[in-house]
């Protein structure tokens, strides 16, 4: 484990490894290793780059013109279940640990540095302060400067004002800071209050404000020419991250896809090409993957949408049209040729016609993997009240032929009144239910849509795998929206068109999240299980 490979960890590996620190900040040193790490330049220099990187991790960056600090992500941050950065107390002594051994090697200044950054993160974030305070750590770090310790047991960390609570104080942190807005309102007046991009109803309770701080990063796209259905489907596969989206999508090896004999979506008949065209998809579904969780800006879809023109699918979706959303997921789907769903099929005929049939054949059983879409056809959804999710987990379809049009078994030969196919989902660990809504009356010459209701448990089961939900995309007439979980509570996002930004309201539970406008249980097309 050397030092440039630890400056090369994600803020994931800096959070869930361990002993790095004592690599990076090392403490007990001897004196010959002190006066090396005061007068070495290559040492101090290493030094440097790795305080700048563990600021990076703890959501700050130096502003060298003005030397101050800035915030340049979200203080609460999670990733595959782990909270990362200032909200995970693991760090806390981690800090310690650096403060005090730049201050041992006579950066004073560096500690003073990432000392400031604390008092932002507890004058911007009151949650934080709370765990500081609950703790006592705040002693602690201003032990480590040495023109503070005199006050470490006489302040009061009571008396540090949140930005909000005061015009005079002055903004040192960047926009992405996750800070609510004070707003004043009465009793019988409900206001929404912003806060990092994120709207929160005014009447939400306090519990609720970790899990609102924690997802105040995230960010959704703003409405171009029709983009609903794209951004709605870019929110939900991309906003929060998951292990299956990152490994099947974002860092799939397109090489390979475009150098095999089979591909589902050929981008040009020339390989070189069909990789350069694959991979620059790829590399702009990342670029709006880090603005999705923060970490930079993109509005629009504008630039994927050039991109996919150079790739296209059945349908237009690099124009400004309306698409369907399910079409548009299923191209991304097909473009990364994403197959994680196994399947069991069983094809039985016999002539029986009883239940349970008798003297069955079995003529085909085979087990086959397959993308996570599974479509709920619209005969599933007319002329009944409800459907549940579960239903799909299995599906059997049951034929019986007539007198003149008997199935004809193809290995025998033989004739038969009925088939019986099951289809089983066996294995999945990331399930998108497509609930096809729009049918075509034949009977009064129109198209319609069904307005069933989908019951979409928290949880399913699926083989020996509990997944839960994640997201659903509704669609009202012309436009989509999306439903998203995060960290155990729900947000409505619309790309809102006609407005100068998209909205991201904060609803929480996932009762209220069912009981919300529109209604994602008869509005829903997309169902996602993670």
């Amino acid at each position: 484990m050397s030092v440039s490979n630890i400056m090369d960890w994600t803020d994931y590996e800096l959070e869930t490894r361990h002993n790095y620190i004592q690599q990076l900040f090392p403490s007990n040193l001897s004196s010959r290793k002190l006066k090396e790490y005061k007068h070495n330049e290559q040492l101090r220099k290493r030094v440097i780059g790795a305080t700048i990187r563990m600021l990076l991790f703890f959501g700050f960056s130096i502003d060298v013109d003005n030397w101050s600090v800035k915030q340049v992500k979200n203080l609460h941050r999670s990733e595959n279940g782990h909270t990362i950065g200032l909200y995970s107390p693991r760090n806390y002594p981690r800090l310690t640990n650096i403060m005090r051994f730049l201050v041992e090697i006579g950066m004073n200044e560096l500690s003073a540095l990432v000392f400031l950054a604390l008092c932002h993160a507890m004058q911007d974030d009151l949650q934080f302060r709370k765990m500081i305070k609950k703790m006592g750590y705040l002693s602690t770090w201003m032990n480590t400067q040495p023109y503070l310790r005199k006050y470490r047991d006489r302040y009061d960390i009571n008396e540090m004002q949140l930005k909000d609570d005061t015009s005079s104080t002055s903004s040192t942190t960047s926009s992405t800071s996750s800070t609510t807005s004070s707003t004043s309102s009465t009793s019988s007046e409900k206001e929404d209050v912003e806060f990092g991009g994120w709207v929160v109803d005014s009447d939400s309770s306090d519990e609720d404000s970790p899990f609102q701080q924690a997802c105040a990063g995230f960010r959704g796209l703003d409405y171009t020419g029709n983009s609903c259905y794209q951004d709605s489907v870019l929110l939900a596969l991309f906003a929060i991250s998951n292990e299956v989206i990152t490994r099947e999508i974002l860092k799939k090896d397109t090489r390979k896809i475009s150098t095999s004999a089979k591909k589902w979506i050929q981008c040009a008949d020339d390989e070189r090409i069909d990789y350069k065209r694959r991979h620059a998809i790829q590399n702009e579904l990342i670029r709006i993957t880090a603005s999705l969780r923060g970490l930079e800006q993109t509005r629009y879809c504008s630039n994927l949408r050039r991109l996919i023109q150079r790739c296209p699918g059945q349908q237009e979706f690099h124009g400004t049209g309306t698409q369907d959303a399910g079409e548009f997921m299923l191209y991304l789907f097909n473009l990364f040729q994403v197959n994680t769903i196994v399947k069991k099929r069983v094809t039985m005929v016999t002539n029986s016609l009883v239940d349970p049939p008798e003297n069955t054949l079995t003529v085909n059983d085979t087990v086959d993997v397959s993308t996570p879409l599974i479509n709920i056809h619209p005969r599933s959804l007319v002329g009944t009240s409800s459907v549940n999710v579960r239903q799909f987990i299995e599906h059997i379809d049951d034929a019986i032929f007539s007198d003149d049009n008997l199935y004809t078994e193809h290995t025998t030969g033989n004739l038969y009144r009925r088939r019986i196919e099951t289809d089983v989902i066996v294995s999945a660990s990331y399930i998108v239910f497509n609930a096809q809504r729009v049918y075509y009356d034949h009977v009064h010459n129109h198209q319609k849509r069904a307005t069933t209701r989908v019951d979409c448990p928290e949880t399913i089961q699926v083989g020996d795998r509990k997944l839960s939900l994640h997201a659903i995309i509704t669609h009202i007439p012309a436009h989509y929206t999306c439903y998203i979980r995060c960290e155990r509570r729900w947000f409505w996002y619309d790309d809102n068109p006609g407005g100068h930004s998209h909205k991201i309201k904060h609803i929480g539970s996932y009762e209220k999240m069912l009981r919300h406008n529109p209604d994602p249980r008869r509005n829903g097309t997309l169902f996602f299980y993670v």
